[in-house]
């Protein structure tokens, strides 16, 4: 991969771990960068007396390497601390189960199934997201019952080769019980579009063809809490992972829009975190004020919309 910049004798400097490159930051750029595993891949240009680019981030994903991730793989802790849980570790789980990618029919291989649908892929600090060893832990997923909001690139990548987007905002663990790891592993998250981190006020973009809105302030990587595979803490009654099926909460909400209420929409995507694979999840409206605004009409959150193009990006990665 190229990285190039418009500026002449500017040094440019990038990382593959998802941190964010700065001037005195990452490693500094002398040639072709070669990428041979899912990576998400930051760089940014810099001069004595002039004003840095922005960052870009770019993905590139091996979905072939992605169905044989590792239990281990290289840079990540092995365990997600006690995330809140007294007297609790929690081990991590990475891996992609090889009974499953060894099992399956023609036509429904793992790879397969990664280019079926959308990605989106996060790129942040690595402790900003999983920093197990800290104490108290302050990435998000280490201790997801906290607040935290951090800084993210946040990309979306659709396998037909239709153009998705790129941007900065910020993100942090969503919902409630789910929290808990002591309930389930896998968290959902929320992602804000914000001006804070240098990305647009709001998100302007099509997501859901079956919606008439295309701008966005906050959406959600809902991770299917008690209709998921995932769940730890489950009863034969209620809340069981045998029989999880992904979509219920997105059947009640298409049954609502079909009877005329106003309902959030959404659809699957895969779930990649500086370059490691977190799994299938539902990528939804936010249900808050700008919401009920863009679909009901009415005042929404007070805030400048901004767009980003192509031609505003000063440093290209090619």
């Amino acid at each position: 991969v190229t990285i190039t910049s418009a500026t002449p004798d500017a040094a440019i400097r990038y990382t593959t771990d998802g941190s964010l490159p700065s001037p005195t930051t990452g490693r500094l750029y002398t040639g072709p960068v070669t990428i041979r595993t899912t990576t998400s891949l930051r760089a940014i240009a810099s001069k004595p007396g002039w004003l840095s680019t922005n960052v870009d981030t770019q993905t590139y994903i091996f979905v072939n390497k992605v169905a044989v991730q590792p239990s281990n793989p290289p840079g990540w802790p092995a365990d997600w601390s006690n995330s809140g849980d007294p007297s609790s570790i929690h081990p991590a789980d990475y891996e992609m189960d090889p009974r499953v990618v060894n099992n399956t029919l023609p036509g429904y291989s793992v790879p397969e199934a990664l280019l079926d649908i959308p990605s989106i892929s996060i790129a942040m600090e690595p402790a900003d997201f999983l920093n197990s060893e800290a104490q108290p832990p302050t990435g998000i997923y280490s201790n997801p019952a906290s607040r935290f909001e951090r800084p993210c690139s946040i990309e979306y990548i659709r396998p037909d080769g239709v153009p998705g987007f790129q941007y900065d905002a910020k993100i942090e663990v969503h919902g409630n019980a789910s929290r808990r790891p002591a309930r389930m592993h896998k968290h959902s998250l929320r992602v804000t579009f914000t001006t804070e981190f240098g990305g647009p006020g709001r998100l302007e973009y099509p997501l859901f063809p079956d919606s008439p809105v295309d701008q966005f302030n906050k959406l959600v990587l809902r991770a299917c809490f008690t209709d998921s595979w995932g769940l730890v803490s489950w009863s034969s009654r209620r809340y069981r992972p045998n029989d999880s099926q992904y979509f219920r909460d997105v059947w009640m909400k298409d049954s609502m829009r079909d009877m005329g209420q106003p309902s959030s929409h959404g659809n699957f995507v895969h779930l990649y975190v500086n370059g490691l694979y977190f799994g299938l999840h539902n990528l939804a409206e936010r249900l808050e004020d700008d919401f009920f605004a863009e679909h009901l009409g009415g005042r929404r959150q007070t805030g400048k919309s901004t767009r980003t193009s192509a031609e505003g990006a000063l440093v290209g990665i090619g």
